[in-house]
């Protein structure tokens, strides 16, 4: 605090070579020099833009625009030059260099890359799926499917590139492929209908053949049946060998020929049957009135009475029997027997005329049962039963030969079944056919030949064998099904006496997991078990059910309470909303809640898929809710960084201005800081830049303000001060003529005008100081009128205190003295040093030091009134400081 008695005071050259006037016009030449060079900077910076703009405007090619944007600072002009820029080398490069510069170049770039990417992987998919249509077109089996996969392939690679230009070379030559893959669709559908058409012809031709009535008409019109199956025959093996042949379904055509198959052996047996009717017919008339004859004969031999019902039988080898006795005689029949053998005729008739043979054997049969000899039928009706009797061993002897055929066909096919290489199932079936149909035959074309039967009975062993092999395995097989079936219940049942009784709901602490891994375990194992048999299996799956019943009870009641729970916490993220700043935190406590439950207590898992995809489809509604606000919160960042940037380009131009207008300047940035507090935030990567540069701009338009400030201030201080000095000038020049005798009373008026013709002093804080120098200046033109010479007296009495209170005012305001006042300085330092140390002492102002100089009247020499110049203009600027 005593630095001040020991610094040391320069020269009287220095300081005269420092005045504060001086100070203050080169701030204000340096602040006039700074600004020209800003604006000599903006404008520079101005033409360089408009430089730069102009060049990439004149580029032609991608490599110079490339360049360009590498080695451009502005951002207008690299944002045109980009519009060259197409290759995907070209776009990474550029992409590469203004990533982190130019966020609007960059994205510009980057969506342009993208797109020439998805256009890249469009045409790689659509040449896929060109190559895959062509493979499809030289593919002989092609099936409706797989051309519309193509399509749709097809078209799911137009949509990766939907907005884009669209090559229509590859549109042409996948619309070539669909039309010849449509032909050949359609080419495959006339085949296949033509084939269905030519089954549906051939059903109706078979059903035909096997009424009675159609079978006469077709008989009458053989010829033209024979052309209509040659015709179908020809036609089917045409269409076999059509080129869209190996598309059309399996069964398709060996149907077609199994039924023009059946078509031409029921034509073959129909014309036989024909032939052997008109045989038969011819023959019967030749025979019909020698065996009328016979049957009307009183004592027919018993021979001959058994010949016609023992021609019916099957032929045989045997030896014959010996003759029977003659039977007994036995009483006549009554009229009922007589109306029943009458029945039996009729229908054994009926059946002939219908070709049933079956049902004539049973009529037959009926017959048999009465004795000619008791019933005594008329001539008529024996002659009706002779005649019935050779037809019906006619249609027998059709049928023993038919059936001998049939069952020649049913041993070829039986013997064919081994090389078939058919699978079991199937092979199992027509085994079991051929069976049914041998059956079929024995009833209605009578017994077979016993080396016959023998050898289709081998015949269908021999091709059941790899059926039977399968089967054996199966139920060897299902045996050991049976023992691991056997050893999963005795496993749960043992699980369930172990922890069955402890782990239940009610129990403190169940081992959850551990009970559903048991129970999950042990059903999968007993879905991957082989067959069982049907009967075993029921049995054996309720032992099962029973077993596990113990553990799961408890277990369900658990994983219903824990479903009620998870549904509770689909519930709760439902709930949240995305602007919820709290909402990513409740959801990720949601989240790590689902996955110690799900650990803890597992669920089936067709229900914890199910609440699995309920609780992430709800996740996914607060995600798609945060991502899209968080695209609408960058669009509104984004727009506020472009507001920012408006703001900061409009201060930076008031800051670079050459002509400055400080009022405008002044409401600018006051705008733009109203503006600026409005606008919301930008962009996290550029809100920090942004920032800097708003506070460096209103800094700089600040700064400026400032300096005008600054100088207009001092212009006012030195003003006041010009004023201050030419009004003590003026009471010292009269204090001085008033001493030397150089006024007189007409000289006041003179002296009173040119005092009120000086302005009033600008400050409110001067008025003391103005009021004080016009009391001294009243006082003066006062002493002219009476008591001069006492006057000029008191003034020259009152230097000596003037020169006191001039030093004390210096030493006060820190201004230097002259050399020769050294001594008397230090003494009233030291003075003035104890007086501050006492209780309760004041310390004056400078204002009060001027006040206290302008009031006290003195002579002084132009010395004095310079170092009064000095402490007007240090206390005027004490004044502003402590102001300020």
């Amino acid at each position: 605090m005593f630095d001040f008695l020991f610094k040391k005071r320069p020269s009287a050259a220095t300081t005269s070579s420092t005045p504060a006037a001086k100070g203050k016009k080169g701030d204000a030449a340096e602040s006039a020099e700074a600004a020209a060079a800003g604006a000599a900077r903006a404008q520079a910076r101005q033409l360089a833009r408009e430089q730069a703009m102009q060049e990439a405007a004149a580029l032609q090619d991608e490599v110079a625009a490339l360049a360009f944007i590498v080695q451009c600072e502005f951002a207008d002009a690299r944002l045109q030059a980009a519009q060259w820029l197409q290759s995907g080398a070209a776009l990474s490069e550029a992409l590469q260099a203004v990533r982190n510069s130019d966020r609007r170049v960059a994205k510009l770039l980057q969506t342009r890359f993208d797109e020439l990417q998805r256009a890249q992987r469009a045409h790689e998919q659509m040449q896929a799926v060109l190559e895959q249509a062509e493979a499809l077109l030289r593919d002989p089996a092609l099936t409706p499917d797989r051309a519309a996969d193509a399509d749709r392939a097809w078209r799911a690679a137009n949509g990766i590139n939907a907005g884009a230009a669209v090559d229509e070379n590859l549109n042409a030559q996948f619309e070539a492929l669909r039309n010849a893959l449509s032909e050949r669709l359609a080419q495959q559908t006339r085949l296949q209908r033509s084939l269905i058409d030519t089954r549906q012809h051939l059903q109706n031709i078979l059903g035909g053949l096997q009424q009675t009535d159609a079978a006469a008409e077709a008989a009458a019109d053989a010829d033209s049946l024979s052309d209509t199956l040659a015709r179908l025959r020809q036609k089917i093996e045409d269409e076999r060998n059509a080129p869209e042949a190996p598309a059309l379904p399996k069964q398709l055509l060996p149907d077609c020929e199994r039924l023009l198959d059946e078509c031409s052996a029921a034509h073959a047996r129909m014309a036989a049957e024909t032939a052997a009717k008109l045989a038969r017919e011819q023959q019967a008339q030749q025979t019909s009135h020698q065996r009328t004859a016979a049957a009307l004969s009183d004592a027919p031999a018993p021979a001959e009475a058994e010949t016609l019902p023992q021609s019916t039988g099957p032929q045989s080898d045997s030896p014959p029997k010996a003759a029977k006795p003659a039977p007994k005689p036995k009483p006549a029949a009554t009229p009922e027997q007589l109306s029943q053998w009458q029945a039996l005729l009729a229908q054994l008739e009926s059946a002939l005329e219908q070709g049933a043979l079956q049902a004539a054997s049973e009529a037959e049969r009926g017959l048999r049962a009465f004795d000619v000899k008791l019933v005594k039928p008329a001539a008529v009706e024996t002659s009706r039963l002779n005649a019935a009797y050779a037809a019906l061993h006619h249609l027998q002897g059709w049928a023993r030969w038919g059936g001998n055929i049939s069952r020649e066909e049913l041993l070829q096919a039986a013997l064919a079944l081994p090389g078939q290489d058919l699978p079991v199932p199937e092979l199992v079936q027509k085994i079991g056919g051929l069976r049914a149909r041998w059956k079929l035959l024995n009833a209605s074309a009578g017994p077979s030949p016993q080396a016959l039967w023998e050898q289709f009975d081998a015949a269908c062993t021999a091709a059941y064998a790899p059926a039977a092999a399968q089967f054996e395995l199966q139920d060897k097989e299902r045996r050991q099904n049976r023992l691991a079936a056997e050893a999963l219940i005795a496993e749960a049942e043992q699980f369930a006496q172990q922890h069955g009784a402890t782990d239940s709901v009610e129990s403190a602490d169940p081992d959850w997991k551990r009970l559903a891994g048991f129970d999950a375990r042990m059903r999968q194992a007993w879905q991957r078990l082989g067959p069982l048999g049907h009967k075993e299996h029921r049995v054996l799956e309720r032992a099962f059910n029973n077993a596990l019943k113990t553990v799961q009870k408890p277990l369900r009641e658990r994983q219903k309470q824990e479903a009620e729970a998870r549904r509770a916490l689909i519930a709760e993220v439902a709930g949240l909303t995305a602007d919820d700043r709290q909402a990513l935190d409740t959801l990720r406590r949601i989240q790590t809640d689902w996955q110690q439950r799900a650990q803890s207590v597992p669920l089936a898992r067709k229900d914890e898929q199910a609440l699995w995809q309920d609780f992430r489809a709800a996740c996914d509604v607060i995600f798609a809710q945060r991502k899209e606000n968080a695209s609408q919160q960058d669009a509104q960042r984004q727009a506020h960084l472009q507001d920012k940037e408006a703001i900061c380009v409009q201060l930076e131009q008031f800051a670079d201005a050459a002509a400055f207008d400080a009022a405008a300047a002044q409401a600018a940035l006051q705008q733009g800081r109203a503006a600026w507090s409005k606008t919301g935030p930008a962009p996290r990567g550029a809100e920090r830049a942004i920032e800097q540069r708003f506070k460096q701009a209103a800094d700089a338009v600040q700064r400026r303000l400032q300096t005008v400030q600054e100088q207009a201030a001092a212009a006012a201080r030195e003003a006041e001060a010009s004023q201050i000095d030419t009004r003590l000038a003026m009471c010292f020049a009269l204090d001085a003529a008033l001493a030397q005798g150089r006024i007189g009373a007409a000289d006041i008026g003179d002296w009173r005008a040119r005092w009120q013709e000086m302005p009033v002093l600008p400050r409110t804080a001067s008025s003391a100081v103005e009021q004080a120098l016009a009391r001294r200046f009243d006082a003066t033109l006062a002493a002219v009128d009476s008591g001069a010479e006492n006057y000029a007296a008191q003034l020259a009495r009152q230097r000596a205190q003037f020169d006191d209170a001039l030093l004390e005012a210096e030493v006060a305001l820190g201004l230097e003295s002259p050399p020769q006042l050294a001594r008397q300085r230090m003494q009233l330092q030291v003075a003035l040093l104890q007086s501050s140390l006492k209780a309760g002492a004041s310390v004056m102002s400078g204002r009060q030091h001027l006040q206290r100089l302008c009031e006290l009247p003195a002579l002084a020499d132009q010395a004095t009134l310079a170092r009064i110049g000095e402490v007007v203009r240090r206390a005027i600027a004490a004044t502003a400081a402590s102001a300020g």
